[in-house]
């Protein structure tokens, strides 16, 4: 995958940039129909050592990302919701710059473009008898790729709302630009990726629940990342993978209520048939702070999975398939983060406000640490 797109993807879904876990999110309930107006801006830094030993020791992993999300909705009336959510990404990556720079020199072009820019529309729909759907149009752009993507959810909920049932299609185009590691660059690249996403939310109780679901990708076309390199005898070469892979993932999440708080457990197992495996457990605290409107959320992840296939730190000669992206290898991540947010504060326009703050830390097995900081902002 392209930097922007791997490590953004990694915000959202802490940590799984090129095997990430998908989540099928609920569908829309009523409330979440309603017009609200939020903002979410995110630093990520990733730190490479200073001996470049970190991660994959060939290739200087330093990055910076800054990232800003708005997300607008619309109610129409009691059953139908328009929204619209706009991305931006400027990435500062050493691996990727210098990959970039090269591919100017060789052509004379030259361009400041170190970001990404996406936008998505939907619609959202809710009716009284508990079915729900959604689509959403999707285009985003940057310096290496165009993507275009469109989605489909339907929902239903069963037993007086205490059974939900998620199915959601996704699919994406991409048209990749291939400049490899040393500036050289080939003719314009496609990629496909087909994902079904299933879930079923469970009341157990009337303070608890489970979320379980399961998630099936097809990808078909240039998969690799065009700028790594791989150490091959005594020079480098171009990174190769196939042009095909399949992705599996089935998670587990109870949550439970206290009296004022509540807890979530969750376990996720994804395989693929690129040869990587990969388990995770979490868990998560809510602590609602008396006698505030000031709620803290802790988390905390553990994470292992098994290297590709065709992964080696170094080739003694040019393999049919080699790579040496540190997140295709084997490795175990440790996590913990915390967000604050304070609800139901006066905001603009006498609407309710929420703000929040939060930050992550994710250190490595390979030493390639990073953290991420966000700030949130949503009006309702």
């Amino acid at each position: 995958m392209l930097l922007v797109t791997s490590l953004a993807l990694a915000f959202f879904t802490l940590f799984h940039a090129s095997f990430a876990l998908s989540q099928s999110p609920p569908p829309p309930t009523a409330d979440e129909l309603d017009s609200l107006f939020a903002v979410r801006l995110v630093n990520y830094e990733q730190e490479d050592k200073s001996d470049g030993s970190a991660g994959n020791r060939y290739i200087d992993e330093d990055a910076s990302i800054q990232e800003g999300v708005l997300l607008v909705r619309k109610r129409l009336n009691p059953n139908h919701a328009i929204e619209g959510k706009f991305t931006g990404v400027i990435v500062t990556a050493a691996s990727w710059d210098d990959a970039r720079l090269k591919a100017e020199t060789i052509s004379g072009a030259t361009t400041d473009d170190h970001g990404r820019l996406n936008a998505n529309v939907g619609w959202l729909y809710k009716n009284n008898q508990g079915f729900s759907g959604a689509l959403h149009l999707n285009y985003g752009s940057e310096y290496t790729y165009r993507t275009e993507g469109l989605s489909l959810s339907l929902g239903q909920t069963f037993n007086e709302g205490s059974t939900v049932l998620g199915l959601k299609l996704i699919g994406f185009n991409d048209r990749v630009r291939n400049i490899r590691f040393d500036g050289k660059e080939f003719n314009q690249e496609s990629r496909d990726t087909y994902t079904v996403d299933a879930s079923l939310v469970q009341t157990i109780d009337a303070i608890s629940h489970v979320n379980l679901s399961w998630s099936h990708t097809d990808q078909k076309g240039f998969l690799a990342t065009s700028y790594n390199a791989v150490f091959v005898g005594d020079t480098f070469d171009s990174e190769k993978v196939p042009d095909k892979r399949k992705r599996d993932a089935l998670s587990v999440r109870y949550r439970r209520a206290l009296k004022r708080d509540a807890y979530q457990l969750g376990y996720s197992y994804y395989w693929d048939n690129w040869g990587i495996n990969s388990n995770i457990t979490e868990a998560r605290y809510y602590w609602n702070v008396p006698k505030t409107r000031l709620q803290v959320q802790t988390s905390a992840r553990y994470y292992h999975q098994s290297s590709a296939d065709f992964y080696a730190p170094e080739f003694e000669s040019p393999q049919p398939f080699q790579t040496s992206d540190s997140d295709l290898g084997d490795f175990s991540g440790k996590s913990v983060g915390i967000l604050l947010s304070a609800s139901s504060l006066p905001g603009l326009f006498r609407y309710d406000a929420t703000y929040e703050v939060g930050l992550n830390y994710y250190k490595r097995s390979d030493d390639l640490d990073f953290y991420w900081l966000t700030v949130g902002w949503l009006l309702r």
